[in-house]
């Protein structure tokens, strides 16, 4: 997933701003400087030079998996899309015009982005499970035409130990992401 993947499908078109990456970082929030580790990109919609709400939609065909609130996320909403193989959290949001089930196409209004929860100012966070595990993604290691097994496999394999990884090879991982999905008529690309 690119940046202009999420400001044509995501935004509609609309000109927007990744203001943080997936990963360690360090930011000032509430009067000191916190570093965390980031499970998502985040990002801003500006007209005239300031922050404002807008529409998210969605990216693809699939089903509401939850809608919720909480302190760190605020409003949110998880969009499962089965094609992609892939979980997309969105929160923060003002506003979540779909319920849980609902079923989505890409461009279905999801919702408006806001300052909900744990935030700095209005804006979107977008993270990526894979479906059916707690793994979260790097975004940048998505397609969002297909299953890419092997940028699959080898975010997979950064959750484990050295130890563990010494003995697990990235093409059988792959290979177990591409049976999981029983998609069997995609190539998996080995060569990472």
């Amino acid at each position: 997933m690119t940046i202009n993947d999420v400001q044509k499908l995501v935004f509609n078109g609309k000109k927007i701003t990744r203001s943080s990456t997936f990963g360690r970082r360090t930011y000032y929030y509430n009067g000191r400087y916190i570093t965390d580790y980031h499970l998502g990109w985040d990002f801003v919609y500006r007209e005239k030079g300031k922050l404002k709400s807008t529409d998210i939609f969605a990216i693809n065909e699939g089903v509401v998996y939850k809608v919720g609130k909480d302190n760190v996320s605020g409003n949110y909403i998880y969009i499962e899309y089965p094609t992609l193989g892939i979980l997309l959290f969105y929160c923060h949001l003002k506003k979540i015009y779909l319920k849980k089930n609902a079923k989505v196409i890409k461009g279905t209004k999801v919702g408006l982005t806001g300052t909900t929860g744990n935030s700095t100012g209005i804006h979107l966070h977008l993270g990526v499970k894979l479906i059916n595990s707690n793994v979260w993604l790097n975004p940048s290691y998505i397609s969002l035409t297909s299953y890419n097994y092997s940028y699959m496999a080898s975010e997979y394999l950064k959750s484990y130990s050295q130890d563990k990884m010494d003995r697990i090879r990235t093409e059988h991982c792959a290979y177990v992401f591409q049976n999981y999905y029983l998609l069997s008529d995609h190539t998996v690309d080995y060569n990472i």
